[in-house]
């Protein structure tokens, strides 16, 4: 039970960072949301538009709406463990931890056009429309992913010999 729990936490974090992640005299960053704003792509306002992407999109009530949308699709007699187990997880540490890594790939694997493209939706009423409803997505998806990656897993550790 246990394992299980880790498993789907490890999913969930995957999967959160993965929906997480989506030139001149380059006007201010603050002017990125702007359809018109280019921004030569630098590191600097790579950096910058990812900071504000996050502003906009706040990790931790993703990462805690999610565990409560997982918990929901649980037997009811499971569900009040998977919460503790999900906010116990779910420490200051572990969250700073997640979004510096999360942050530092956004920023290394984007353009400064893909992330203010990414804050032009977040910044829309309609981007924090479907930005809320993705807890409820997860909740949907994950559990076969994670029958998937298990089958997966066991066919590999069984034609491999293990892992070494």
């Amino acid at each position: 039970m246990i394992l299980q729990c880790r498993y789907q936490l490890m999913t969930a974090l995957f999967l959160l960072t993965l929906i997480g992640c989506q030139q001149s005299q380059a006007p201010s960053v603050s002017d990125c949301s702007h359809p018109q704003a280019v921004l030569e792509d630098t590191p600097e306002n790579r950096a910058k538009l990812t900071e504000e992407y996050f502003k906009l999109v706040p990790f931790q009530k993703v990462m805690l709406d999610t565990g409560d949308e997982i918990a929901k699709r649980l037997p009811q007699d499971q569900q009040a463990f998977f919460k503790q187990f999900w906010k116990s997880a779910m420490t200051e540490e572990n969250l700073a931890s997640i979004n510096s890594v999360a942050k530092q790939s956004m920023s290394q694997n984007m353009t400064t056009s893909e992330l203010s493209a990414f804050v032009r939706f977040m910044s829309d009423p309609a981007g924090q429309g479907a930005m809320e409803k993705m807890k409820f997505y997860m909740a949907d998806v994950m559990p076969l992913m994670q029958q998937v990656s298990q089958k997966s897993m066991a066919q590999f550790q069984q034609q491999s010999g293990g892992v070494k």
